[in-house]
């Protein structure tokens, strides 16, 4: 997700004039062949440990991750639509249908779970629910309006949902455990991710509009999570996990960079300047 996320940013910003379009279109190759490569592992861990990944299904932390794969593939639908629409067609069917699949699971098991604590509860909990809002990005090109209003209006709603819970736990519980805390950075991701997709929805920069842009671009939640997550990072004891955990920043940010691109086109009445894209 991360190094999707990163080859849209720079996409969007070679097509506002900002960058070079190479550095894109460099970063959205290698980020397909690192999805594939990724899958075939994954499904060979399938084959050969069915039950460690029975396993990791029923964790209750380690089952939201697994939406990464079908948001993976709708980032690479968004990210090469431009150049292979056919292609990225196919793309964001297979992405859409499995990340509604992936939905109903976690929401089946938050629902009629026999394990699950408030000290659970942490910011990748969005992953699988408002992870929907990415849908309608490259939804509007491919299928009818109300389908990709559904899957915005499922993102939305959970996204509120969901906030109040990990917010409730943060406040009134105990922390997170060091090697969740970079987790915090994906509070920036569903305004900012909900700003381009509205926009994409409606082609109107509007009130609304400019709500989810600007919770998303100076949420507290975001400035209170990067000195939190990197001390984390730095101080841990077990690097592996961690970094991983920390490679993972990289997708957030760059949803909040579309966000200031889109924000900044003036066809959409927004201040397009390089001073402002720049800041």
């Amino acid at each position: 997700m991360g190094m999707a996320g990163l080859s849209i940013a720079w996409i969007k910003v070679a097509h506002v004039g900002g960058a070079p379009a190479v550095i894109g279109e460099s970063l959205r190759l290698l980020t397909s062949g690192l999805y594939v490569f990724l899958l075939i592992v994954y499904a060979m861990k399938l084959l050969r440990h069915p039950d460690a990944v029975a396993a990791e299904h029923a964790h209750p932390v380690r089952l939201n991750f697994f939406p990464a794969i079908s948001i993976g593939l709708i980032l690479l639908s968004i990210a090469w639509t431009s150049t292979a629409p056919g292609v990225a067609r196919y793309m964001w069917g297979m992405g859409a249908i499995a990340h509604l699949l992936f939905t109903l699971s976690a929401m089946s098991s938050w629902i009629h779970h026999t394990h699950y604590d408030i000290k659970h509860a942490n910011p990748a909990w969005f992953i699988p629910v408002v992870g929907n809002i990415l849908v309608p990005i490259a939804g509007v090109r491919y299928a009818p309006p109300d389908i990709s209003w559904f899957f915005f209006s499922i993102g939305l709603v959970f996204w509120l949902v969901l906030l109040t819970i990990v917010l409730y736990r943060l406040f009134f519980h105990e922390a997170l455990p060091a090697r969740l805390t970079p987790t915090l950075f994906i509070l920036i991701a569903p305004p900012a991710v909900g700003f381009i997709s509205y926009l994409a929805l409606t082609d109107s920069l509007d009130g609304a509009a400019r709500v989810l842009y600007f919770v998303g671009s100076s949420s507290p939640c975001c400035w209170q999570a990067t000195p939190c997550a990197s001390c984390a990072c730095l101080s841990s004891s077990r690097p592996g996990p961690t970094l991983s955990l920390w490679l993972r920043w990289r997708s957030p940010p760059s949803k909040c960079m579309c966000a200031a691109a889109s924000f900044s086109m003036p066809a959409l009445g927004g201040p397009c300047s390089p001073c402002f894209l720049r800041w």
